[in-house]
């Protein structure tokens, strides 16, 4: 099994990192801080961060998504699903939810230009997992979820792979792209026991996983077939958030993580649990799909 170390890209020091999504087309990195409702521009070229405060409009920003109109990315603030002007920073929204208890947590477009956005609730499974297109209202493809995470997409596009934090599992769904439908959710593989949560995940072409572990200090690789573990990237941050490719080629792998909860004594362990962190791999990543008007 391999083994990998990533570097410090930024020390971000970020309560919740999440959401990673590369938009090849300026070369940036977007991703979100959750719980500071900030979206945040990172620019691998400059190592510049770009801050985008939407705390006084909204309470938390689940994900980010490019769009097909570079200026506009697609953003799911508490329990709505909006488009964000880079330029202007205005927030358009577009559509929103009714739950109780709950908001939105990780979500991405997918290869057919719909977006796929969970929610996650405080404390019972009553979320759910949404599909959304443009002029339609949101539409639940699942339910009895606590908190909605990780997405990605097989080589042929036609399974969506899909991780509720609660469970131990990786699930699969039958997945439509003419219709962005998720259908036939079922058990891709189970994983091992241990003290930590599966958290965000993004595929590469050879069909492999990419799996962050909550309290669980790495990234995992995995063969979704199999069930196989068949490699591990050591992060030092426990709460690794998720992750995504990126980089000229696509081989690039881009790791958020996160600070909130952890004791002094973790973070004097850990100064750099929040930061976002890069590897460069072997292997080309599957991109961030652009949202479809």
């Amino acid at each position: 099994m391999k083994t990998y170390i990533p570097e410090l890209l930024l020390d971000a020091r970020a309560d919740l990192g999440e959401g990673p999504a590369w938009d090849a087309r300026s070369g940036k990195l977007y991703w979100v801080n959750i719980t500071r409702a900030e979206v945040h521009v990172f620019d691998p070229a400059s190592g510049t961060d770009r801050v985008i405060d939407l705390s006084g409009q909204f309470s938390n920003i689940g994900t980010v998504a490019p769009t097909e109109d570079p200026n506009l990315v697609i953003i799911a603030p508490d329990l709505h699903i909006a488009l964000l002007n880079l330029e202007s920073e205005a927030v358009e929204i577009l559509a929103s939810v009714t739950e109780t208890n709950s908001r939105f947590n990780d979500g991405k477009c997918g290869p057919d230009g719909s977006f796929i956005v969970g929610t996650m609730h405080a404390s019972d499974p009553l979320g759910h997992l949404y599909t959304y297109r443009e002029g339609c209202p949101p539409k639940a493809v699942a339910d009895g979820v606590k908190t909605s995470n990780g997405l990605g997409w097989s080589v042929d596009h036609k399974t969506l792979y899909y991780v509720d934090s609660k469970y131990k599992e990786v699930y699969a769904f039958n997945y439509d792209g003419r219709a962005g439908l998720p259908k036939n959710r079922r058990v891709a593989f189970k994983l091992p026991e241990g003290a930590y949560s599966p958290d965000g995940m993004t595929t590469d072409r050879e069909g492999m996983i990419w799996l962050a572990q909550w309290d669980g200090y790495c990234i995992t690789r995995w063969n979704p077939a199999s069930g196989e573990m068949i490699a591990r990237v050591d992060v030092p941050a426990p709460r690794v958030t998720s992750c995504c490719f990126g980089g000229p080629d696509m081989t690039t792998l881009y790791i958020t993580s996160a600070r909130s909860g952890l004791s002094d004594e973790i973070l004097a362990q850990y100064p750099h649990a929040g930061g976002l962190f890069v590897l460069e791999t072997d292997v080309e990543g599957q991109p961030s799909w652009e949202f479809g008007f």
